[in-house]
């Protein structure tokens, strides 16, 4: 999805195999993805809710115009290539009010409960399910990040071999 628009209320309950996220696999641009929630497993993708994103602006956090909130996934994502997330793989923008409960598995980089890669901000999130990375940049919340994580909570198992945190993975100009 381009441009601008808004997806809103949506449920998948199929399993699915090579898609990139559970409700849409792409959104750029002024998008907002809202109260949508997975519960079917993902084979080779990305995230349970979208597969990634590109901001408008992603160096200046605060004037992203997309977001992804009040969204959760039940799903467990199994993925063999980098960004995965049990909300998204790969954002520039924001997530917000977002649950993860679906373990995620992959054998590549950038692994988390919430978001696998964020540009931007993550705030009151929670993950619950296991996050196990075959190598590296993994996290409850996220895998490496650049913006502000807030009030988020991790209960997950977190594994991996490098760059491992109950919270953050890793992390430039983050807070």
């Amino acid at each position: 999805m381009y441009n601008t628009g808004k997806i809103s209320g949506c449920k998948n309950y199929a399993n699915l195999n090579q898609v990139n996220g559970g409700i849409v696999g792409n959104i750029a641009g002024s998008i907002t993805v809202s109260n949508c929630i997975n519960y079917g497993d993902i084979q080779n993708g990305s995230g349970g809710i979208v597969g990634g994103s590109n901001g408008t602006d992603w160096k200046e956090f605060t004037n992203v115009q997309h977001s992804i909130i009040n969204c959760g996934n039940y799903g467990n994502i199994t993925n063999s290539i980098d960004y995965t997330g049990g909300i998204v793989g790969f954002v520039k923008g924001n997530v917000l009010n977002c649950y993860n409960v679906g373990n995620i598995t992959t054998n590549r980089i950038y692994a988390a409960g919430i978001a696998g890669s964020a540009y931007g901000n993550i705030k009151n999130c929670y993950n619950l399910g296991n996050v196990q990375c075959g190598m590296g940049n993994v996290g409850g919340i996220g895998g490496s990040t650049t913006g502000k994580i807030e009030n988020c909570y991790n209960k997950g198992d977190i594994t991996g071999n490098y760059s491992v945190g109950e919270i953050n993975g890793a992390g430039k100009n983050d807070t």
